[in-house]
């Protein structure tokens, strides 16, 4: 019960921690950037090009975070958030893929290599467990894909689970990119208000869901034969 206060108490903070750099990040941005400037840069990239970076770069590491703010940027907040979801959703089946073709071997040694090793993941819990992992602030987010397709979670679990939560955790940056071009001092407090908004609701359905599957995902133990866990 202490370890899982402590743990707690850890998740918390660290939620706190990353809220308060990534306002400062986003203010000083809009203080001592030219955001005009760069946002017509951007602009000019072309919309299929783009598109077609935002879906493949990602499946090899390229973080999402800034492809999905040049989206924001060229396609605009709105179509910018639809194009954002479909290309998560193609990140999705191409990681399950890619995680279940000849590459599987290779991916598992990686993972293996860098300290993230295969998960367990039970069929029966696959869909709390992979929004828990979608969730859980630090791991990249092809790691986090790799690791539930290597996990042997089915494609729609996966896409059930990893969709809506990976959408929402990337709105902030199509958003972002979306207002850069004229950003506001309301644009402003509008990003900042809802980054805290989001940062707090992902904390809820956080708790709720390792209550619902009494899973922790705040460390992972590795087994005798040195694969990990989850739990």
């Amino acid at each position: 019960m202490a370890e899982t206060t402590s743990q707690n108490h850890k998740h918390k903070w660290a939620i706190i921690i990353f809220t308060v750099i990534s306002i400062a990040v986003l203010v000083l941005c809009v203080k001592y950037i030219d955001l005009k400037s760069l946002h017509d840069k951007v602009a000019e990239i072309n919309g299929w090009l783009l598109f077609v970076l935002m879906v493949i770069l990602p499946l090899v590491g390229v973080p999402v975070s800034f492809l999905f703010i040049a989206g924001g940027v060229k396609f605009g907040p709105v179509w910018g958030l639809v194009l954002a979801a479909a290309a998560i959703l193609l990140h999705l089946l191409g990681s399950y893929w890619i995680g279940n073709s000849i590459l599987r071997k290779p991916l598992t040694w990686f993972f293996k290599r860098v300290g993230y090793p295969k998960p367990q993941i039970p069929e029966h819990h696959a869909i709390p467990i992979c929004a828990l992992i979608a969730l859980v602030p630090g791991l990249p987010y092809v790691v986090k894909n790799y690791m539930m397709v290597l996990g042997d979670v089915k494609l729609g679990a996966l896409i059930i689970a990893c969709w809506p939560m990976h959408f929402i955790s990337v709105t902030l940056a199509v958003l972002f990119g979306g207002f850069s071009g004229e950003m506001t001092t309301g644009k402003a407090i509008f990003l900042v208000c809802y980054l805290v908004l989001i940062m707090g609701l992902t904390r809820v359905v956080y708790r709720r869901l390792r209550k619902k599957s009494d899973i922790d995902l705040t460390k992972h133990k590795p087994a005798e034969s040195g694969a990990g866990t989850v739990g």
